[in-house]
C-alpha cells in the first residue's frame, strides 16, 4: 500500500532544506575529527536526498523479473554511507494529520530494509494550527517463543517542539533526538556496539527554530510582505531564446508527463482530501 506525505508547499520545502542543512553541519565536524576511523567514515556520509527506495514489502507490488513484492518510497531526506546499499537515517515532514500513516511509512522503511535503515525521524507540523512536534522510530529485534522478530519501535513519540500558541516548547538543554555516526549507516563496521558511537544530536531546540522560521517565511509570502526589484530601467520587452526542433520534442515530452502526474495527483486528491495542504 502507498503513503503519500508530499505537502508541495514553501513551508515543507523549506523545513526539509533547513534540516537539511543542520544535519549537514552537525556531519562536517567529524569530517575535521582527531579519529582517523571516524574522519574516514564522516566523509564518506552523503545527503541522498529523495531517491526512490524500492523496499520489500508483502502487500507490495510483484516485480516481473524477480516476483518479488516490494513498495517504493521516496523520503524527504536520506543519508547513505558511499559503500553501503541502504540510507541509514530517513526525515520525514508531514503535517499532523498523517501522524499515523507516518508510523506505517517507517515499519515500511526499517522493515523493508530489513532493519538496514537505523533511524525514521518524523517531524508534524500543525495544519490549522502552530503546533510542532517529532518522534523517531529505529528497528528492534524481540524474541518471541525462541523465535527473533524485527519490529519497528517508536522509541520516541510526539515530543512537542511548538506549542498550540507558536511558543516553543521548553526542554532541558541539550535535549534532543539522540543519533550516533553509526546510525548513518548499516555496514559490517557499524555492528560492533562500541565503534562510531560520536553524538549526532538532533536539538528539540534547534528544530523548533526551524519551524518558526519557515512558517514566518511562507506568512511573509502569502501576505505579500517580501520584496521583488522590478526590470532594470529602460528595459521595456523580454525575449526568451529560440527553442531547437530536438528542444521543442522534448519540451512535448515533458508536457505529457507533466499532464499524466497532474491527473494522478487530481486523482489522489480526490481519494485523499489532505494530499496538496
Amino acid at each position: 500500500m502507498l503513503y503519500i506525505l508530499r505537502m508541495p508547499s514553501s513551508t515543507h520545502e523549506l523545513c526539509t532544506s533547513e534540516i537539511l542543512e543542520h544535519i549537514q553541519a552537525l556531519l562536517r565536524k567529524y569530517r575535521n575529527a582527531d579519529s582517523a576511523a571516524v574522519r574516514a567514515f564522516a566523509e564518506k556520509v552523503i545527503a541522498t536526498g529523495s531517491t526512490d527506495l524500492k523496499l520489500s514489502d508483502a502487500d507490495g507490488a510483484i516485480d516481473g523479473a524477480s516476483g518479488a513484492r516490494y513498495n517504493i518510497h521516496s523520503p524527504d531526506i536520506s543519508f547513505s554511507h558511499m559503500q553501503a546499499t541502504w540510507p541509514g537515517v530517513i526525515i520525514e515532514v508531514a503535517f499532523s494529520q498523517k501522524d499515523k500513516k507516518l508510523g506505517r511509512l517507517a515499519d515500511d522503511y526499517i522493515l523493508g530494509s530489513d532493519g538496514n535503515i537505523r533511524a525514521v525521524v518524523g517531524v508534524m507540523l500543525e495544519y490549522r494550527g502552530q503546533g510542532a512536534w517529532v518522534s523517531l522510530w529505529r528497528p528492534v529485534v524481540k524474541t518471541e517463543e525462541g523465535t527473533s522478530v524485527l519490529e519497528c519501535e517508536q522509541v520516541v513519540a510526539n515530543v512537542i517542539l511548538i506549542g498550540p500558541d507558536g511558543a516553543i516548547a521548553h526542554h532541558l538543554p541539550g535535549a534532543g533526538l539522540a543519533l550516533q555516526l553509526r546510525d548513518f549507516a548499516s555496514m559490517p563496521e557499524t555492528r560492533q556496539p562500541t565503534t562510531l558511537c560520536d553524538p549526532v544530536l538532533l536539538s528539540y531546540f534547534k528544530l523548533a527554530q526551524i519551524v518558526q522560521k519557515v512558517r514566518a517565511r511562507a506568512q511573509a509570502l502569502r501576505e505579500g510582505r517580501t520584496s521583488a526589484l522590478p526590470l532594470a530601467p529602460g528595459v521595456t520587452t523580454k525575449r526568451k531564446r529560440e527553442i531547437s526542433p530536438l528542444e521543442q520534442l522534448r519540451a512535448e515530452d515533458e508536457e505529457v508527463m507533466v499532464e499524466a502526474e497532474e491527473r494522478t495527483a487530481a486523482k489522489q486528491a480526490r481519494l485523499d482530501p489532505d494530499y496538496a495542504r
